[in-house]
């Protein structure tokens, strides 16, 4: 298996517990709706100041659902080239994706214009709920660090967010995650 089809797999792992959280969800007839976008304050520290909810239930008052996967693809850490750089996967959880680089500036278009391609703030790619947004769920980025819940976005935009920080300069990057430990 390729690194192409390694980050697929993990990405397919991950959105069929999404959709049958999602399911359950709507399984006891309260309405809701998944991946709800959601504006934040500039401080807030997401980038874009937005973050999409994995599933909102409405009620008297909003209730918010997060989803956490109980089950991840398990695998040796690996090192591949990438253009100019090297990418060392540790960890991969699609939810918790923390990309190390070595770059002492990022390319703000760059990033601002991945993310209205991969986040969709307007939702313009997205056919009405209950279908999948396709989309990423939050970005955070601090120095030498970009903080990634890639929700039900293809994996096409990691190798995307990759590519932009390769193109920007960067020789190397790890792949791990943020908060989630190494499981099973």
């Amino acid at each position: 298996m390729d690194a192409g089809q390694f980050v697929e797999r993990v990405r397919e792992h991950y959105v069929a517990q999404f959709r049958a959280f999602l399911d359950g969800m709507r399984d006891d007839g309260a309405p809701g709706a998944g991946e709800v976008v959601l504006q934040l304050s500039p401080d807030s520290g997401a980038f874009g100041q937005r973050y999409r909810i994995d599933y909102v239930r409405q009620a008297e008052r909003p209730e918010i659902k997060e989803f956490y996967p109980g089950r991840f693809v398990a695998f040796e850490p690996f090192t591949i080239a990438f253009g100019g750089a090297k990418a060392s996967f540790e960890q991969l959880y699609w939810n918790d994706v923390a990309i190390r680089h070595d770059l002492l500036m990022l390319p703000e278009m760059a990033l601002e214009k991945w993310f209205e391609r991969w986040f969709d703030p307007e939702e313009e790619r997205r056919i009405p709920d209950p279908a999948l947004a396709e989309a990423v769920h939050s970005v955070i980025v601090r120095p030498g660090v970009i903080t990634v819940d890639f929700g039900t976005a293809e994996a096409e935009a990691l190798w995307a967010l990759l590519a932009l920080l390769e193109g920007a300069g960067a020789t190397g990057f790890t792949i791990g995650g943020s908060v989630a430990e190494v499981g099973e």
